[in-house]
């Protein structure tokens, strides 16, 4: 009797489970090492960055962003970090508690893009 070969899924690469856990340990992992910023107000450039910020406070002229540099006056250019300040601004409005979080999703997430080219690199 000849057998049957059966068209199934195969299952999913312990891998990819593996690297789900990885990165949820980092994600831990960098909660627990900023665990001290969740209280805490803005600070140093913070005023100049954010609360000075004048060009993050309305959706208004947000062409202005890529044309101008972040701080009046000055030669620092980073348009996509003001684009991200102005939606956090409009999202929650000067809370320092957004701001902080925003800035831990960055980490973790650089941390897991992070892990995953390192073990596409084969470490």
């Amino acid at each position: 009797m000849p057998s049957v070969a059966v068209n199934m899924p195969p299952p999913l690469p312990a891998a990819r489970h593996m690297g789900a856990m990885a990165c949820g340990l980092l994600v831990l992992a960098v909660a627990a090492a900023y665990a001290s910023v969740y209280g805490n107000a803005f600070l140093y450039d913070d005023h100049r960055l954010i609360l000075d910020n004048l060009s993050i406070r309305s959706w208004h002229d947000w062409t202005r962003l890529f044309a101008t540099p972040l701080i009046d006056g000055s030669h620092y250019y980073r348009p996509l970090q003001n684009l991200i300040y102005m939606a956090v601004s409009q999202i929650a409005g000067l809370s320092p508690v957004a701001f902080h979080a925003l800035n831990l999703g960055l980490h973790a997430l650089n941390a897991c893009l992070v892990y995953g080219l390192g073990i596409r690199m084969g470490f």
